[in-house]
Order: structure tokens, then C-alpha cells, then sequence
């Protein structure tokens, strides 16, 4: 059996990661971590829940230069949520070498992110739009970054990112150790590796399972007219308190929280379009009505940024569904110990669980099989 200790880490990092409950590397940790060591660049497919935070983090913190004045690192994120979840693992990661990591995403003032840009850090963590932004203000400086790390890569290109990331690249030193990790390897990818990476070391881990018994997968065959229909007679035969359902479309958001509102289901809609504190204020719990007892909904579109109420979901509908890998995301709540059931419809074909994209924003900062309970 592989240990952290035999990757050659740092004791202190070896310390901090035994502390924080974490036993033994997995197989893209043990890959991974010993060629990043040696200043290679890599391609990491790897599914959520492999351990990829860590693969890179470790050996990037092994590698930061002691009291230095400039930014040595840079992480890049589709999500404002996954921005934070990896700056806080990164954090308590190099707690012992008193690492200082700076998350920064839209949605928030400039001025508290600028004052701890201009305080110094060794680690940033962003969404491209943000980064982009703080670059062309003159404030972000990567001309001096040691490393820099794309995280779910494919996401970002699907969200229409590449041209954001493509002139934060050229920002920093070509001589650079690049890290691209993507749950898929499209031709796409591979053009923005072969222009961005040099000589890349591939690393390809695939999960063994990724959904539990407490997940129960469903589908339904239904036409387009008859989608609203199905979907309000199983809330109504259901024992359901509360539901997350993704739409296509933000419009679409709007549309099936009135219909679902005038039939006696209290909903509201999350969009990319709300801003960042009104979308904190949907992710409370929904008040209960009188006539409907504790049944809540929400509308999701695929790309706003948010955090759903979890502690109550009981059901995660995908509607109209395309191109779906049935439990790839199944697993986003899988640590909650209530019972789940995960469903899919679509017009005349089977659809079952939620497509590429969905549900990044629900991960652990740092999601390990073999963490161990506390």
C-alpha cells in the first residue's frame, strides 16, 4: 500500500493531510503527484470523487518558493462555488507552511479582492471572467506564476470560456508547469493542450462506482406536451418535501416555477441572471404553505452559479435531457444520509440522472474515498 509519505511530500504536508483524516493517496494522487513533483506538465482525466484537488495541490504547495513577493499559482475554475472549494482545501492543505490563497469569482466586491491581491498571496483561485476582469484592471499579476492548474477544463469550454482562458494564459510565463484535468478528453481539449501544454504526461483514472444505494435512478418516457403533467402527478403520488429540477434555458427557470406555482407548488427560480445576493437568499429553505405542508421546489438552470438547500432534497429531476451519463453526477449528494432519488425524462427517449455540467457546484472541496469518518 502506497502512502503520502512515499510520494515524497514534505513532512509538513504529509502531516497536514494525515490531520485532516485522509489515509492513503489514490490512484490519481499516486499518479499524478510524483509528475507534477518533477515540474512536468500533465493531463488528468479523472471523474469527481477521485481525489483530483489534492493530486495537484500537494505537489504545487511542495513547490512554492518560501516568502515570495508574487503570485506563484494559479487555479482556474468554472464555478464560483468550486473556486472556493479548492482555495479552502489548498488553505488547509499548506496550513503548516502558511500557504496564503486567495479565492476570487464574480458576484462579489472588487475591493476586498483587490486589497488582498495588493497584501500579497502565494495561491489564486477563479473563474475566468473574474481573473480576466482583475487583469485587465492591472491588479492581477501572473507574469512571475510558477504553475497553473485548469480544473474541469471541459466545463469551462462548455460554459464558453476558451477565448477568457486563452488571454489569461498568455498573461502568464510560457515556461510554466500546466495542469489540465477534465472529466471528458474532447477533440477540443486536446487542441487547447497541444497549444497551451508542453509534452504532456497523460493520466487517466476511472471511478469504479460513483453512486450509492441511498440514490434510486428513475426514467420516464414522456412526449413534450405531456412533461408538466407527469412531472406534477409525481409530486403528487410521491411522498416529496422538496425537489431540485434543472431546465434547459434561464427563460425556461421562470416558466416552470409559475406553472408549478399555479398548480399548488410552491417554487422559485435560480438563474445565471439573478445577482450573487439574490441567489443567496433562494438557497434558504422555501417556507412552508399552509395548504402543501413542507413542499418546496426550486428550478435550476444548468449554468447558474448557486448552492441548492440540500439538507431536505429528496428528489433531482434532469428535464429534457440530452447526452446523459446516468450516474456521472448522480453523486453530488451522496454524503447526505437521507434517501435520494435521482430522475430523468425526455420527449420518446430514455433519459436517466442529469447530463456533463449540471451539478459541479455540489462537490466536497476535496472529495476522497479514503477520508475517514469523524
Amino acid at each position: 500500500m502506497t502512502t503520502f509519505s512515499q510520494l515524497n511530500l514534505h513532512p509538513q504536508l504529509v502531516q497536514a493531510v494525515e490531520a485532516l483524516g485522509f489515509t492513503e493517496p489514490t490512484p490519481i494522487q499516486s499518479a499524478m503527484i510524483p509528475v507534477m513533483l518533477a515540474g512536468q506538465d500533465v493531463i488528468g482525466q479523472a471523474q469527481t470523487g477521485t481525489g483530483k484537488t489534492a493530486a495537484f495541490a500537494l505537489p504545487i504547495l511542495q513547490r512554492l518558493q518560501p516568502d515570495a513577493n508574487h503570485i506563484q499559482c494559479l487555479v482556474l475554475t468554472p464555478t464560483r462555488e468550486l473556486a472556493v472549494q479548492v482555495a479552502k482545501a489548498m488553505h488547509d492543505f499548506g496550513r503548516p507552511l502558511a500557504t496564503r490563497v486567495l479565492p476570487v469569482y464574480g458576484g462579489e466586491p472588487y475591493g476586498r479582492q483587490i486589497s488582498r491581491l495588493n497584501k500579497g498571496v502565494d495561491i489564486v483561485v477563479g473563474t475566468p471572467g473574474r481573473l480576466l476582469d482583475l487583469i485587465e484592471r492591472g491588479v492581477l499579476d501572473l507574469s512571475r506564476v510558477q504553475s497553473v492548474v485548469l480544473d474541469e477544463a471541459d466545463e469551462m469550454l462548455s460554459m464558453g470560456f476558451i477565448e477568457d482562458i486563452e488571454a489569461i494564459l498568455t498573461a502568464t510565463p510560457g515556461e510554466r508547469q500546466t495542469a489540465l484535468f477534465s472529466a471528458t478528453v474532447s477533440p477540443e481539449i486536446r487542441r487547447l493542450a497541444s497549444r497551451y501544454l508542453r509534452n504532456p504526461e497523460s493520466i487517466s483514472i476511472q471511478r469504479e462506482q460513483v453512486t450509492v444505494a441511498a440514490i434510486e435512478q428513475r426514467h420516464y418516457i414522456v412526449y413534450e406536451a405531456e412533461k408538466l403533467g407527469a412531472l406534477t402527478r409525481l409530486f403528487e403520488v410521491e411522498p416529496i418535501t422538496s425537489a431540485l429540477i434543472f431546465v434547459r434555458t434561464r427563460a425556461g427557470t421562470g416558466e416552470l416555477a409559475a406553472e408549478l406555482s399555479t398548480r399548488g407548488f410552491p417554487a422559485e427560480a435560480l438563474s445565471g441572471e439573478l445577482e450573487q445576493e439574490e441567489r443567496r437568499t433562494r438557497d434558504e429553505p422555501l417556507p412552508a404553505q399552509p395548504d402543501q405542508g413542507a413542499r418546496r421546489h426550486r428550478r435550476s438552470c444548468p449554468r447558474a452559479g448557486h448552492r441548492p438547500y440540500l439538507a431536505r432534497l429528496q428528489l433531482r429531476l434532469a428535464r429534457r435531457s440530452r447526452n446523459l451519463r446516468p450516474s456521472h453526477r448522480a453523486h453530488g449528494t451522496r454524503r447526505q444520509e437521507r434517501h435520494r432519488t435521482v430522475a430523468g425524462y425526455a420527449q420518446r427517449t430514455l433519459a436517466c440522472g442529469t447530463h456533463r455540467g449540471l451539478y459541479q457546484d455540489l462537490r466536497p472541496a476535496c472529495d476522497h474515498p479514503n477520508r475517514r469518518s469523524h
